[in-house]
């Protein structure tokens, strides 16, 4: 082993010791895993064996996953706030949120479409009952008309009979009366009969 290098071992997990103390496992790693350390880099290279090394990068990789998957998750989000829904990334949580938001959306607009449906029947239904409101007013309208005709209309033949009545009363008993006579005259000429 050279200089450069660290011991030959590496974490190999946790252990219970017989004291009941939690210990960390160690096993040998070979010569070909270690990697060499460059004291011009800074610490720049990860020098802890290959194991070690494989798992940072493994970390690393994650993260820009999760970041990258955030962006995506970021911008379908605010796609949707903004009424534009649009996809992006294509990672397991932003196709998946984009087809739940796309549902959403969908929801929505068949909500929007029945509401603007329900909205334009209840208008036809409001124009609907003011035309049967002014056809009732028409009709009532009407019928006063006609009941005030056929009132005025009995109130004539009642009157005219009555005229007749008179008339006859006073041809029984003799008496001349004007053809036009009213109807109070010859009422009072049937009063002056003898009884």
């Amino acid at each position: 082993m050279s200089d450069n290098n660290v011991k030959k071992t590496r974490f190999d997990g946790l252990e219970v010791g017989s004291d009941g103390q939690v210990k960390l496992k160690s096993a040998d790693v070979p010569e070909s895993e270690l990697l060499p350390a460059d004291p011009q880099s800074g610490g720049e290279h990860f020098n802890g064996g290959g194991e070690l090394q494989a798992q940072f990068a493994k970390l690393q990789e994650e993260n820009e996953k999760l970041t990258s998957d955030l962006e995506s998750v970021s911008k379908t989000v605010e796609s949707f706030v903004n009424d534009d829904l649009q996809g992006y990334g294509d990672g397991e949580v932003s196709t998946r949120l984009f087809a739940v938001l796309e549902g959403v959306l969908g929801g929505v607009k068949a909500l929007q479409a029945e509401r603007d449906g329900n909205r334009e029947k209840a208008q036809q239904l409001e124009q609907e009952r003011d035309n049967l409101q002014q056809q009732l007013k028409a009709y009532q309208d009407a019928e006063q008309e006609r009941q005030a005709a056929a009132k005025e209309e009995q109130d004539r033949l009642a009157a005219e009979k009555e005229v007749e009545e008179l008339k006859a009363k006073l041809d029984s008993a003799g008496v001349t009366y004007r053809a036009n006579a009213s109807k109070e005259s010859l009422q009072k000429l049937v009063d002056d009969l003898p009884k």
